[in-house]
């Protein structure tokens, strides 16, 4: 696939899950947001990029000894 189209699907999928999340922070009743629910979403997205992280570190080639 084209490294374009790529971009484009990235970006629309991103700018889609902040349009979701502003519909969402609407609809959502107050319990939803309390500090304990951040707090739980916060930890799940650290999760998430650590997770990245190292999926990204194994994709790399090792060091090369002179």
């Amino acid at each position: 696939m084209r490294p374009t189209i790529v971009g484009i699907i990235v970006f629309a999928c991103t700018f889609g899950g902040v349009l979701l999340g502003m519909w969402l922070q609407k609809t959502l009743p107050g319990h939803h947001l309390d500090t304990e629910s951040k707090d739980a979403v916060k930890v799940g997205i650290g999760l998430i990029a650590m997770m990245t992280a190292l999926v990204l570190v194994s994709l790399l080639p090792p060091p090369r000894i002179l």
